[in-house]
Parts: structure tokens; C-alpha cells; sequence
């Protein structure tokens, strides 16, 4: 078995399949969400469409996918924007 890394500060697990699910991954970003939101200027307060609109929008706790390929490309998606809404979008 291939050693399964993610960037500094991920951590990830898989899910056990079932009769009515296959396994699923999933990774936790090492990084308070919320005060990188509130860093970037979202406001949980505002109208919910103002709030879907901003870019912190799709930062998230934790990803998942149903492969590791998969959940690799979405950590590396999260990585990015967190970049770029802790530069103040210069990333």
C-alpha cells in the first residue's frame, strides 16, 4: 500500500462502506475557518445571498470525495483559496 499524504496540517480518515454506502473520503483543514472568514471580510450576519456570494463562502472544515484522487484535488482547490482570502485576494 502507497503511503497516503495530504499538504502540512491535513488530516484525513476514510469512511467504512456499508450494504447502503461505499467509503468515502474525507480531510479536515489544519486552519480556523472562521477567523479566515472574518479576516476576509465575510459577514455571517449579512443576507444569505450576500453571504453565498463572497469567496469564503466555499472554505470549508472538512472536504470530502469518493476517492483519494478525488479528495487530493479538493484539498489542493481549498489550499487555494484560503491563499488567496488570507493575501486579501491577491493570490
Amino acid at each position: 500500500m502507497t503511503a497516503r499524504t495530504l499538504p502540512k496540517g491535513w488530516k484525513w480518515f476514510q469512511s467504512a462502506a456499508d450494504s447502503m454506502t461505499e467509503s468515502h473520503w474525507y480531510a479536515t483543514a489544519p486552519y480556523d475557518v472562521e477567523a479566515v472568514r472574518k479576516l476576509s471580510g465575510f459577514n455571517d450576519d449579512a443576507p444569505m445571498s450576500e453571504q453565498i456570494s463572497h469567496p469564503a463562502w466555499n472554505l470549508d472544515r472538512t472536504v470530502s470525495a469518493q476517492s483519494w484522487n478525488a479528495l487530493r484535488l479538493e484539498v489542493g482547490e481549498q489550499i487555494k483559496l484560503y491563499q488567496k482570502l488570507i493575501s486579501g485576494g491577491k493570490a
